[in-house]
């Protein structure tokens, strides 16, 4: 778990700046048709970063195995207009959200890694739920600066 949140940090750090190296073209631009650009794609780190607060505290209190369920991104990306919604905003929401999944997270205890969840059918821990999120965020950040 350590790990894990030392790459949560990391990213806390160096993602703010290097994104505002980009003008603001580079930012609004989608790649192609239906995909998002860099500043949706940081929305989208918004919402996951919500919904994954929300999994990892029930998690730790509702009947087990807990069933992870998805939500609609693309619709949550619309809806919250983050192509319009100045970058400053979606940072800083970004970082807020992320600074309260480290403390989650450096509260889980051995026991509470090894919860029992169910994603998409399959039986996981919420241990894996917790790498699976900063893979994920991971995963989008390599969208955002190549």
């Amino acid at each position: 778990m350590k790990l894990l949140i030392s790459r949560l940090e990391k990213h806390l750090d160096d993602v703010p700046a290097r994104i505002k190296s980009f003008s603001a073209n580079e930012l609004l631009k989608k790649p192609a048709p239906g995909k998002w650009s860099k500043k949706e794609i940081m929305g989208h780190l918004v919402d996951s970063a919500i919904y994954n607060i929300i999994r990892f505290t029930q998690a730790q209190y509702q009947p087990s195995p807990y069933v992870v369920e998805g939500y609609a991104q693309d619709d949550l990306v619309a809806v919250n207009d983050y192509q319009n919604l100045p970058l400053e905003h979606i940072l800083e929401t970004w970082k807020c959200l992320n600074r309260h999944i480290i403390f989650i997270l450096s509260n889980l205890s051995k026991e509470k890694r090894e919860i029992a969840i169910v994603r998409r059918g399959e039986p996981k821990t919420l241990g894996w739920l917790a790498e699976d999120y900063v893979n994920h965020m991971e995963h989008h950040l390599r969208q955002v600066f190549g």
